[in-house]
This record gives C-alpha cells, sequence and structure tokens, in this order.
C-alpha cells in the first residue's frame, strides 16, 4: 500500500510541478494525471490503513487539493469537468471555501496521528507542519502559520525548508501592519532567515525549482527595502520596558507586539487600530471603536496580569483572603485556593475578550443582527461566506471555526470556559482523564480537571485570545491600505485628532 500512496505522491508532484509553469492555462495533460490520482485514491480504503500510512494518505490527498485550488484559481470550470474531487461543487466559491476545510483537516489529523504513532519521520513530519502554515498563510491566519513554523524548530534541526519558510512569512506579517520602522526591522530579520537557510538547502537535496522559488522571494524582499523602506529606521528591540511583567509577556510570546510574534522581543503593547479618519466611518461618535479597542486590550492586559501573578507571586501561597474561610476537605487532593481561582477568572476574563470581537466586527460590518444573538462565533452569520473568502477579517471567522462545540479543533476552549461560567469544577492536585473526555458530556453537574491542566488551557486560551487581537487589528490594517492607497487616491484623508492615555491617567 505505501508503495501505491508513493506513486500517487509522484504523479502529484508532476502535476505541480506542470501547473506551476502553466498557471493561466488547462493544460490537457492534467486530465490523465488528475485521472489516475483520483481512481488510485479511490481504491484505497482509509479505514483499513494502519495509522503510519493514514498519515501518508491524508498528507498526500492534502497536497493534492492543495494543486486543484492553484488550477481553480484561473480554470475552475475546465477542473470541474475534469475532476470528481470538484465536480460536487456549483461554484468556485463553494470549491474553495470546502478546500480550505478538507486541507486543513487533513494535515491537523495526520499530525495528530504521527504525534500518537511516534515512528514518522521527524523530516516528514516536519514537511506536513510546513504545508499547514501555508494554508493557514491562505486563510489570512498568519499568527498561527508563523507558530506552525517554529514548531519544526522542536522536531529537527536544521530544516531548511521551514527556517526559509518562516523567512518568507516575515513579509507575510510586515503586509499586514502599517508601522514602516516595524515593516522594515520584519522584512530585514526574514532576508536574514532566508539567508542563513540557503547552505542547509543544499545540503538537504531541496529541489533546484524551490529553491529557487525561496530566493526569488528574498531578492522581492530587498527591492521592498530598497523601493519603499530606503528612508526608515527599523525598530529595534533594545526599546523595550524592563519591568518584570513586560519581560515574561514577551518571553511567554503573550505581547501585543508584531514583533513577539516571531521573537521573544517586544515587551511593550504598542499596537492600535489604525487611524480611519474623520471620513471613513460616516458617522458621529467614530472615536467608539478606539474607545472599544481599549477596552479589548485592557481585559486582555488583567487577564494576563492573573497569569503572571500566578506564576511569579511567592506570596500566594495562602493568600489572606483563604484565611478562616472554612472548607470540608474531600479526600480527593483538591486544589483550592487563590491562585485556583485566579486561573478561573484569567480564563473567563480572556474568553470574554472574544465575544467583545464579535460585537465589534458586527457593529463595524454593519449588521443588523439582535445584539443577545451576536458572540465570536455568530457575528458573521449573515455575511458569512463573503468574511471567508473575501474579507480583510477573514482569519477571525476561520479562528472562531475552531471553536466549533461539534469538531472545533479548541472546542475544550470553550467547553471548559462553559463549565466553569456554569457548572461546578472541581481542581485536583491531580487528574488523569482526558479533558475532552470529561468536557463532551454536556448533562453533567460538576467537571473535574488537573491544575496543571487548568494552567495549561489558560495560557492556550490567552494565546487564542491575542492572536484574535491580532486578526483584528490586521483586518483594519489592510482596510486602511485598500481604502486608502487602492480605490481613494484622489480623496484627502483628515485623520481623527487621536491621543493616548498617560499612565499616570490609568487608575
Amino acid at each position: 500500500m505505501l508503495k501505491k500512496l508513493l506513486y500517487i505522491g509522484e504523479l502529484i508532484d508532476e502535476l505541480d510541478k506542470l501547473s506551476m509553469q502553466h498557471r493561466e492555462r488547462f493544460q490537457d495533460i492534467y486530465l490523465k494525471i488528475i485521472s489516475e490520482v483520483e481512481d488510485g485514491f479511490d481504491k484505497i480504503e482509509f479505514i483499513k490503513l494502519d495509522d503510519t500510512l493514514k498519515v501518508v494518505f491524508l498528507y498526500t490527498n492534502a497536497n493534492y487539493a492543495a494543486i486543484l485550488r492553484r488550477i481553480a484559481d484561473n480554470n475552475f470550470e475546465k477542473l470541474k469537468s475534469s475532476s470528481k474531487f470538484v465536480e460536487k461543487f456549483d461554484n468556485y466559491e463553494d470549491f474553495l471555501y470546502n478546500n480550505y476545510v478538507q486541507r486543513i483537516d487533513s494535515y491537523r489529523k495526520a499530525i495528530k496521528l504521527s504525534n500518537q504513532e511516534k515512528k514518522i519521520n521527524p523530516y516528514y513530519l516536519s514537511q506536513i507542519y510546513v504545508n499547514l502554515a501555508n494554508v493557514y498563510i491562505e486563510m489570512g491566519r498568519i499568527v498561527e502559520a508563523i507558530d506552525e513554523l517554529k514548531t519544526v524548530e522542536g522536531l529537527v534541526d536544521p530544516f531548511p525548508m521551514a527556517r526559509a519558510n518562516l523567512g518568507i512569512k516575515h513579509l507575510s506579517l510586515a503586509q499586514r501592519i502599517t508601522d514602516r520602522g516595524m515593516m522594515r526591522f520584519l522584512i530585514e530579520q526574514g532576508i536574514r532567515e532566508i539567508q542563513e537557510s540557503s547552505i542547509e538547502l543544499s545540503i538537504h537535496e531541496i529541489p533546484e525549482d524551490t529553491v529557487e522559488a525561496i530566493f526569488e522571494w528574498k531578492k522581492h524582499m530587498e527591492q521592498i527595502l530598497k523601493d519603499r523602506l530606503s528612508d526608515v529606521k527599523p525598530w529595534e528591540p533594545s526599546k523595550e520596558e524592563n519591568s518584570k511583567y513586560k519581560e515574561w509577556s514577551s518571553e511567554k510570546n503573550l505581547s501585543l507586539n508584531y514583533a513577539n510574534i516571531i521573537y521573544k522581543v517586544g515587551s511593550i503593547d504598542d499596537i492600535q487600530m489604525i487611524n480611519l479618519g474623520i471620513s471613513y466611518f460616516g458617522e458621529n461618535g467614530e472615536m467608539t471603536y478606539y474607545a472599544w479597542f481599549n477596552t479589548l486590550k485592557q481585559e486582555y492586559n488583567m487577564a494576563r496580569y492573573f497569569l503572571y501573578q500566578i506564576e511569579n507571586d511567592e506570596n500566594l501561597d495562602i493568600h489572606e483572603s483563604q484565611r478562616r474561610n472554612l472548607l470540608i476537605n474531600t479526600l480527593d487532593y483538591p486544589a483550592i485556593g487563590y491562585k485556583t481561582e485566579l486561573l478561573k477568572i484569567a480564563l473567563k476574563t480572556g474568553f470574554s475578550v472574544l465575544d467583545k470581537i464579535g460585537l465589534f466586527c458586527c457593529k463595524f460590518h454593519n449588521q443588523l443582527l439582535p445584539t443577545h444573538r451576536i458572540d465570536f462565533h455568530k457575528w458573521y452569520k449573515e455575511i458569512e461566506f463573503d468574511i471567508a473568502l473575501n474579507s480583510p477579517f477573514n482569519s477571525l471567522y476561520w479562528l472562531s471555526k475552531d471553536l466549533d462545540l461539534k469538531a472545533g479543533e479548541l472546542r475544550e476552549i470553550r467547553l471548559l470556559r462553559n463549565a466553569i461560567e456554569h457548572r461546578f469544577i472541581r481542581v485536583l492536585d491531580n487528574y488523569n482523564k482526558l479533558i475532552l473526555e470529561e468536557l463532551n458530556d454536556p448533562n453533567k453537574y460538576e467537571y473535574k480537571i488537573s491544575y496543571s491542566e487548568l494552567l495549561s488551557f489558560t495560557f492556550k486560551t490567552l494565546k487564542l485570545v491575542r492572536t484574535a487581537i491580532f486578526y483584528m487589528t490586521n483586518g483594519f490594517n489592510i482596510e486602511f491600505n485598500r481604502f486608502y492607497y487602492d480605490k481613494n487616491e484622489d480623496k484627502i484623508f483628515i485623520p481623527l485628532m487621536l491621543d493616548v492615555y498617560e499612565d499616570e491617567w490609568k487608575n
């Protein structure tokens, strides 16, 4: 069976090469390859494969879907009449939406099976992470793409494809921001990453056309520096806040700073919604959006600070709030007290930011949904397809889908938040039941979780919320560039008179 999958993989590689050479026009030779590949997949009974072969199948199938997506960009109707995998979709948008869903699901399942099986070659597994990162980029999910590429560092060192891809992703991130100093810093760092991966690219026998494509990206980035940023001084990591809390935030990659998405620097939370000007919103009270953004950042900051306190305050062992507070010993080694409650508060406070982002986006997109029906999982309901495929806020849409209670990749976070908010949670020093197994029954009054797992999920929640704040900011940055540079060059930009609160004003 492995030979069959490898042969299918060779056919897919051939189709990949041809489709890169002929991007605009559908070639007759595609027909034979597509037919042979899809017949090959149809003859394989996935359920009967062992876990190692399932990984190979999922990875190969997702790679094929990626090539179909590329061909469909310019030749959807011809592809629809040639591929059994594509003919079931009514139009290009329907195909594209489901193509994203299939690819990301296949790569994620392959990674999970690989981590369970422990027999997969680490170089093979690393390439799965690289391809998953590329899907994220197509969906606007730059933060998660970078996280996947950084994960590869712990699997195999060196893996030049991951490092070179990370270098290119520096440009993808820079294109989503408006701070020109940060743009220059990121692009310069990306060029350096590509350059330093060049020796390993040759040693690891990476295909020549792939290496050429990587260095074309490097030339492109160098040209951007020359043409657009030559007079800009790059952001410097030395411009940091030296407080212990801020240093901890950047070390944990929890800062709201674009440099901190990739590097453990950038302790100052300096992202902000871009000044879209007096004429943009077309209504009174334009400052409302900026006030709302302040709230999002401040609530995230406090949830993060609670977590910092738990990890760093030695005086929290027996907090005064717990003294002379009668609690019955339930004989199951409970983890109770100030730290445990602070963890719950940190998770709930952080998660609540997501629903506020939903309200923000719903208002910004002029949706007329009843307020009580709006949350992070529903703000796009009336314009779902358009947001998923055509909006600068598409990354927020796809991130919210990961919290779907039935099949979302991050549904444990939502289930845990709901249980903390509405049920009894018993936190124990040790509890070995899988969290999803524990939370999946909606009819229980009480759920149990270990303290260490609660701590881990609180970190995950704050990482999720931080990612959502970045994606929201990215959306406004992209919208700013589109509105003022692409379509309104003849209009005068009149900025809002924005100022900032000094620290002395923050009570």
